[in-house]
């Protein structure tokens, strides 16, 4: 899949954009600045190179007082959004919850049953690295929209 296409990343840029437009940034290194985010990876994501991992989007999301799934999953209008102070995103826990429950709604129970379900697109390997109790897989973006679209809902779902 081509990262243009993908939903939510089209969200993600839409609102990167808006919030530049929102702070009264002048460019797009002043974003950088202010998410202490490496400059040239924020211009792939805008660009549509690259995605960023759920940590990542999680850093982003708190530095800016969002919820990352409204950073993937809608366009903001910032004038009115309810911003959280303080707010701690973790994503990536809340998508090892949400991938088991809809696992199990698939009755998808062992490794082998996640590789054929997703036609060897992700590895047994991936499976047990979503859900080691420690230092678990931080899925990237593309991933997640992968994901989404096998199981069939959107990939804010998976992180909310």
């Amino acid at each position: 899949m081509e990262i243009k296409q993908m939903l939510s990343m089209q969200f993600f840029v839409s609102n990167l954009n808006n919030y530049i437009s929102y702070k009264g940034f002048l460019t797009v290194r002043e974003l950088a600045d202010f998410l202490s985010i490496n400059y040239n990876r924020l211009v792939s994501w805008l660009n549509f190179q690259r995605t960023p991992p759920l940590a990542v989007l999680d850093k982003i999301a708190n530095k800016m007082q969002i919820y990352s799934k409204d950073l993937i999953g809608r366009q903001i209008d910032f004038n009115s959004y309810g911003f959280i102070g303080g707010i701690e995103n973790l994503s990536n826990v809340q998508f090892c919850i949400n991938l088991r429950k809809y696992l199990n709604k698939y009755d998808i129970k062992t490794a082998s049953d996640f590789v054929a379900y997703f036609d060897g697109v992700f590895s047994e390997h991936t499976y047990y690295s979503y859900f080691k109790n420690s230092n678990s897989k931080t899925p990237s973006l593309k991933s997640l929209e992968t994901i989404s679209r096998f199981l069939e809902v959107k990939p804010s779902q998976l992180i909310e």
